[in-house]
């Protein structure tokens, strides 16, 4: 794991709570720039309320988020962007009155790129993740796993520091998660950026990350390495009766 003078995106004590319910109770987190890190739990377990609240999308109870030493609590999701936060939705939201290269573009120039600039970036990540191809078609015209790798290049075109991807595997075979890993590998590398993923895949979790945080009924019942996590009997016994204990010991 690199990192990148030491640029965090960070949660501290935060809670969400909804008429009583405890989505997220006195949950911290840490993304370094530059690391692979994911966020695992059951249905249920809270990760997307919490990527929520990292992003912008939803005001915590109590708590605060820091990105890069800076209190990024109140700040709305398009101010966080601007400021190197950016985030996928488990529904891919695409333009889809818009070809797939004009969703790129519009990403680019959304971040403050000029046109020529956001043109050729476009044309660049579209080659990146496989849909150079693709580039005059409209959106509405993609299968899923393409409308995934879009979304990813969309994003990817804003230009961010800390990228944070909501189960971007879902509903791909397993060599298109492989290639997925791959690219997602060479992206951190190539633009230092943190990424932090929420994902079902344990399969692909286990392999890319280089940390893990799991959470079960809002709180945080494991962090660490993979190995580390893999062997934590808290986080086999959060998966029971779900059907994915065996994954997890497995990896």
């Amino acid at each position: 794991m690199s990192t990148a003078n030491g640029e965090r995106l960070e949660a501290k004590d935060v809670r969400v709570h909804f008429d009583g319910v405890k989505a997220i109770d006195e949950v911290d987190l840490v993304v370094n720039r530059g690391e692979l890190f994911g966020l695992i739990g059951p249905n249920g377990a809270g990760k997307t309320t919490l990527v929520n609240v990292l992003s912008g999308f939803q005001q915590p109870t109590s708590g605060r988020i820091f990105l890069s030493g800076n209190d990024v609590t109140k700040l709305p999701p398009h101010k966080r962007s601007a400021r190197g936060l950016v985030r996928t939705f488990q529904g891919v939201r695409l333009f889809h009155r818009l070809t797939v290269f004009e969703n790129v573009e519009v990403g680019a120039l959304g971040a403050g790129a000029g046109r020529q600039e956001a043109r050729s970036l476009a044309r660049d990540l579209l080659e990146r993740v496989q849909l150079a191809d693709k580039a005059d078609d409209l959106a509405t015209s993609l299968a899923h796993g393409q409308e995934r790798r879009l979304g990813i290049a969309r994003a990817l075109a804003m230009r961010p520091r800390f990228l944070l991807l909501d189960e971007p595997a879902a509903g791909l075979n397993e060599a298109e998660s492989d290639e997925l890993l791959r690219s997602l590998v060479g992206f951190r590398d190539e633009f230092s950026l943190g990424v932090l993923i929420i994902e079902h895949d344990m399969r692909m979790i286990m392999r890319l990350c280089e940390r893990i945080q799991v959470l079960d009924h809002g709180k945080t019942i494991a962090i660490g390495t993979p190995a580390e996590v893999r062997a934590n009997q808290a986080v086999i016994e959060a998966y029971l009766g779900v059907g994915r204990e065996s994954d997890v010991a497995q990896g």
